[in-house]
């Protein structure tokens, strides 16, 4: 929170922040760490927006200029890997539905059309591809 606090906040809203203690950080009733962390925030600067990604660069940034955390940065690291394997294999799936309903209304559209061009009946050399 500090390194966060140092990089986008005003000074002296930076300083209330870093006042926070590991015990003013209450994660009971929060859905995660961002959540709790805001909640502690918004106790010493009431109205303060906690940035998800801004908060996620200085941890980053924290875990990578501290020594002696090299556990951490490799558990990190592997959480992420997971994270970002389980984003793509979403996004894929979602291409994949995206691709299929794009193919589906193509298909209805060209149905409808026809239907429209022939409405009582179609003949063989009416509907025949090949020139």
């Amino acid at each position: 929170m500090k390194r966060y606090a140092n990089d986008f906040l005003e000074p002296e809203q930076s300083l209330q922040v870093q006042s926070l203690d590991v015990g003013d950080v209450d994660f009971s009733d929060c859905d995660g760490t961002h959540e709790a962390l805001a909640a502690a925030a918004q106790s010493k600067v009431p109205g303060l927006h906690l940035d998800k990604v801004g908060l996620a660069r200085s941890v980053i940034d924290s875990i990578r200029h501290s020594t002696g955390l090299d556990e951490a940065l490799h558990i990190m690291d592997a959480n992420f890997r997971a994270l970002f394997r389980e984003l793509n294999r979403r996004q894929r799936q979602a291409i994949r539905e995206i691709t299929s309903e794009k193919t589906r209304d193509k298909i209805k559209r060209l149905k409808r059309s026809f239907l429209l061009d022939h409405p009582a009946s179609a003949t063989r050399a009416g509907c025949d591809a090949t020139p």
